[in-house]
């Protein structure tokens, strides 16, 4: 192997093994204190992980990284019970206190349900955190990160690697914000892509020593942007799914559903118009010489 390439091969080896060693740690305090925060920091430790993983796959092991997205796809599935109780409560709790003009009971009754709800779930994921497939499991991400097998020699020069990737990444985040019908369900999967996609920018480009902020904040200006329509839909999908104390629920889906009908208007408003003209920060990953694999 070249020195150049062993170089790269080097620097996205020690990157997997960061980013594996930052889930080690969020998953250390979420076992100390399931809080939200804590909850938060180890789901979004693992999808940075999922995203360089992705966003490099062709140059790993597939058998080694079939068993990390294995595990970390389950780390995911463990967490959402509580994530999702702590979502419906911060989303909940402030339109039941101060959007509406409820009875000082009625307020009560919906912030025990909203607590309740944590409090099973908080409960279940402290057993699981406790017991040995979950000290297991983080056991094996952090040798599967590291181990030297599992990133193979590179295909091509890192640089090509990571321009092809943005390339091919952001021309499918402009034909899907182009779309005509843009309905939640699609606006979610929209996200998510942008989120993954921050991410891996936010992971390669210091490997080819490229500023990453313009291009991270970009993308981060639109997930916020879908974020906002996303918690109004949460919020519904919550609301139709464990009903609140009495007529409080209707109350609140009716009010739901005016406001999130109105993001979404703008959501698809504006990103239409970026499908149209990207952001600058998106012009260069564009350009036909960045398909060719040119970073220049």
């Amino acid at each position: 192997m070249a020195r150049g390439s062993h170089s790269a091969h080097a620097s996205l080896a020690r990157l997997i093994g960061r980013y594996a060693d930052g889930v080690r740690h969020a998953a250390d305090r979420a076992a100390r204190n399931l809080g939200p925060d804590n909850v938060h920091d180890l789901r979004v430790a693992t999808r940075r992980l999922r995203a360089v993983l992705k966003a490099f796959h062709a140059e790993l092991d597939q058998s080694g990284l079939e068993e990390l997205n294995f595990d970390l796809a389950s780390l995911t599935r463990e967490t959402g019970p509580l994530r999702d109780a702590d979502v419906r409560r911060r989303l909940l709790m402030p339109l039941i206190s101060h959007s509406m003009d409820l009875a000082p009971d009625a307020r009560r009754n919906c912030a025990i349900a909203l607590e309740e709800a944590r409090t099973d779930a908080r409960r279940e994921l402290r057993l699981r955190v406790r017991d040995v497939p979950w000290q297991e499991r983080m056991a094996r991400i952090r040798a599967g990160a590291r181990d030297g097998r599992l990133v193979k020699p590179l295909s091509r020069p890192l640089a090509q690697l990571v321009g092809q990737f943005l390339y091919g990444q952001l021309r499918d985040l402009r034909r899907r914000m182009g779309r005509r019908r843009l309905d939640p369900r699609r606006l979610h999967r929209l996200r998510v892509r942008i989120r993954n996609t921050r991410y891996a920018v936010e992971a390669m480009l210091p490997l080819v020593r490229l500023p990453r902020d313009p291009l991270a904040k970009s993308l981060r200006r639109l997930q916020d942007l879908l974020g906002v329509a996303h918690d109004l839909t949460e919020a519904q999908r919550f609301l139709a799914i464990d009903p609140l104390p009495g007529n409080i629920g209707a109350t609140l889906a009716d009010f739901l559903d005016a406001s999130a009908a109105a993001r979404l208007r703008d959501c698809r408003r504006r990103l239409h118009a970026l499908a149209i003209e990207p952001p600058a920060e998106w012009q260069r990953w564009l350009a036909r010489k960045t398909q060719k694999g040119n970073l220049g």
